[in-house]
């Protein structure tokens, strides 16, 4: 995990200064911001989107059909936004999720970071499991004969978030190591709309 810095205001004004300028006084002041270490994780506007088909093999067990391990992380992979401030000194900075911890240290006299964390927000198993208990809740014949009588749910939409968390996927958080002290993590429940589908209409999905 990498933190793209974006452009603050402090960097835009200092790119807008001649080189010749004298060493001046920094041009925020931010001890308004004294006691004021925090650190933040802003989730993408959009949720996460993704789309498993699931068929039975030769012992009748649920198993992936589409999309591939690869394209299915990819589609549980998101844009955060994380921001960071310590009034004595960010060390380091942590984000924890379904694929582990993430870390990044900083120079000594950084106080504050704000940039964009790609990271996979949802555990890749747990999403293929959830469609595949929905698919061994489908009728026997469903499942084996999808066009059979009584065989029309072949497709079930979920949607995950805060208040209702994808089972055996682990929150987002993030933390800080001050120059002075740790900030606590703070979680964060990503969110995800996932459609399961019998392996008879992937593809008309695909």
């Amino acid at each position: 995990m990498a933190i793209h810095p974006r452009l603050t205001l402090q960097a835009v004004l200092c790119a807008a200064l001649p080189a010749a300028l004298p060493a001046q006084s920094p041009l925020i002041d931010e001890s308004f911001l004294t006691d004021r270490s925090y650190v933040m994780l802003v989730p993408p506007a959009e949720a996460a989107t993704a789309w498993v088909c699931i068929g039975a093999d030769a012992r009748a067990r649920a198993v992936l059909r589409q999309p591939g391990s690869a394209a299915l992380q990819e589609a549980l992979t998101q844009d955060w936004t994380a921001t960071a401030r310590c009034d004595a000194g960010i060390a380091q900075l942590r984000i924890a999720g379904p694929t582990g911890t993430a870390l990044q240290n900083f120079p000594v006299g950084r106080h504050y970071v704000d940039g964009i964390a790609r990271l996979q927000s949802f555990d890749l198993t747990a999403v293929i499991r959830q469609c595949a208990g929905w698919f061994d809740s489908l009728p026997d014949a469903c499942r084996s004969a999808p066009q059979g009588e009584g065989c029309a749910a072949l497709e079930q939409s979920f949607s995950f978030g805060p208040g209702a968390p994808l089972p055996g996927s682990a929150p987002l958080s993030i933390s800080a190591n001050c120059v002075n002290g740790d900030i606590a993590p703070r979680q964060i429940t990503p969110r995800l709309e996932l459609r399961c589908l019998h392996e008879t209409i992937c593809l008309a999905a695909f």
